[in-house]
């Protein structure tokens, strides 16, 4: 079963994570030059020959229920639906450059351990284009359950 599903462009994708694609830094990211809490959540499809992998971070995320868009979000859509590896395509939603009406909702969050937390929501929006493809609506994208990594350090 697909940890996230949706419809891009009208066609269904389904997704699941890889060993530590859904991470939770409770204290930041060093490296990306952050103390602000920091949630990723990444997703590779499970729908040959598509091979695109989509990636919902958070920044300042603190386990609250709602939407997230606008700078507290970034997304990112990247790889072939087709599989043509010589033909990939780059679609997000970043502030300020790439800025579009992508939401994420959270539905449920709860910590179930000091290192461990299960996330659920939904996502859809428009992500822009960007290094010349075109741009890709997201319907009806949800989430459940996710098993979440958590760091409790700064990183």
């Amino acid at each position: 079963k697909a940890e996230a599903s949706c419809l891009i462009d009208g066609k269904n994708w389904a997704g699941n994570g890889y060993a530590n694609s859904h991470l939770y830094y409770i204290k930041g990211v060093k490296l990306m030059d952050t103390n602000k809490p920091y949630l990723l959540l990444a997703f590779s499809s499970t729908l040959p020959p598509d091979d695109r992998q989509l990636t919902l971070t958070f920044h300042d995320f603190k386990g609250n229920l709602g939407k997230y868009n606008k700078e507290k979000i970034e997304i990112l859509l990247s790889g072939s639906a087709d599989g043509n590896k010589k033909a990939p395509t780059l679609q997000g939603h970043k502030m300020p450059s790439m800025n579009s009406d992508f939401t994420i909702e959270i539905t449920d969050y709860k910590l179930v351990s000091k290192e461990k937390a299960n996330i659920s929501g939904l996502f859809y929006g428009t992500l822009r284009g960007t290094l010349g493809s075109k741009p890709s609506k997201i319907e009806k994208g949800v989430f459940t359950n996710l098993n979440i990594k958590v760091f409790n350090e700064s990183y």
